[in-house]
C-alpha cells in the first residue's frame, strides 16, 4: 500500500509539471492551479492573472481552423446599434491621506476627490471605465476629447449623464443646456440627463424639509433606497386608499398620491435596464 500511494504521488507530480509546462506560455501560474485543482479557492487574482484572462480570446482565434467565419461572426455580433453608448462621470469624494506607490516609488495624494467617466451601453450589456482624475472637475474640453477619441473607434455617443453637484453647473453653461434645449451638437445631437437617483434623493429631501419631518439626518438623507420608498407605488396607493375612505379628507391627499405616483413612474423609466419589466397587478 506504500508503495502504491508514492508511486500515485510521483505520477500526479509528473502529470502537474508535464502540465504546467505545456499551458505556461497561455496561463499564469495561479490559473494553472486553478485548473489543476477546480475546486481550490483563490483568494486573489493578481493584476498578470486579469490581464492573462481578457487577451485569451485573441490568442486562440489563430488556432481556428474557420478563424475568418468566427470574425465575420463577431462582426455582424457587435453591430452598430451595440456600440451605441451613453457616457456617464461622477465625482466621489476619497480619503484625504497620502500614500505610497510602490511600483512608480512616488507619494500620491492627498486628494478630495476622484472625477471617474464611464462608457456604458444603451442597448447591450457592457460597460467601460476610459477615464479618471483626481480634483479635477469636468469641463466642456475634456468631455469632447472623451467623445472624440470614441467616435474614432465607432462608439457613437448619444447621451451623457451627470449628477446635479455644483461642479458640473459650469459645464452645463458651457455646453448650452437649459429647459428648453436638453442637447449639444456633436456633430449629432448629445442629450443631457441628470442623474435619476441623485434627483430622487434631492426631491426626497426637499419633500421632507417643506413637509413632514421622518428621521431625517446624516447618512440618511443619501439613501437613494429610502428615498425610493417614499415616492413609490405602495405609498402612492395608501393615500389614496385612506383619502377615499376619508381618513385623511381634511388634506390634499389626491395631489399627492398623483404626484408620488408620477415620481414612482418617472424612477422606474430611467432606472431600467430592459425594454420591457415585470408587470405588477395591484
Amino acid at each position: 500500500m506504500c508503495f502504491q500511494k508514492k508511486w500515485s504521488e510521483q505520477e500526479n507530480e509528473r502529470f502537474e509539471n508535464r502540465f504546467t509546462k505545456i499551458l505556461s506560455n497561455l496561463f499564469t501560474k495561479t490559473q494553472i492551479d486553478m485548473l489543476l485543482n477546480p475546486k481550490k479557492k483563490v483568494y486573489k487574482w493578481q493584476p498578470q492573472d486579469i490581464s492573462s484572462a481578457i487577451t485569451l480570446r485573441k490568442k486562440y482565434i489563430p488556432n481556428l481552423k474557420h478563424k475568418d467565419t468566427y470574425m465575420v461572426t463577431l462582426e455582424k455580433y457587435w453591430t452598430r446599434m451595440i456600440k451605441v453608448t451613453v457616457v456617464s462621470f461622477y465625482e466621489t469624494y476619497v480619503s484625504r491621506r497620502i500614500c505610497f506607490d510602490k511600483m512608480y516609488e512616488q507619494m500620491v495624494g492627498p486628494y478630495k476627490c476622484v472625477q471617474t467617466v464611464v462608457v456604458r451601453r444603451l442597448v447591450a450589456s457592457w460597460k467601460q471605465p476610459v477615464y479618471y482624475s483626481y480634483d479635477t472637475p469636468m469641463t466642456k474640453q475634456i468631455l469632447t476629447n472623451i467623445i472624440c477619441n470614441l467616435y474614432e473607434i465607432m462608439y457613437n455617443v448619444v447621451a451623457i449623464v451627470r449628477d446635479t453637484g455644483p461642479s458640473n453647473v459650469g459645464l452645463r453653461r458651457d455646453l448650452g443646456i437649459s429647459m428648453d434645449k436638453t442637447y449639444f451638437e456633436h456633430p449629432v445631437n448629445i442629450y443631457v440627463f441628470a442623474d435619476v437617483p441623485h434627483l430622487l434623493k434631492l426631491t426626497r429631501n426637499h419633500f421632507l424639509d417643506k413637509g413632514f419631518v421622518l428621521p431625517n439626518e446624516g447618512a440618511n438623507r443619501m439613501n437613494v433606497k429610502l428615498a425610493a420608498h417614499i415616492f413609490s407605488n405602495s405609498v402612492a396607493k395608501s393615500i389614496s386608499y385612506l383619502g377615499n375612505k376619508n381618513k385623511i379628507s381634511n388634506h390634499n391627499w389626491k395631489e399627492a398620491s398623483e404626484v408620488i405616483q408620477l415620481f414612482n413612474d418617472w424612477f422606474d423609466l430611467l432606472n431600467t435596464q430592459k425594454k420591457c419589466s415585470r408587470l405588477w397587478i395591484i
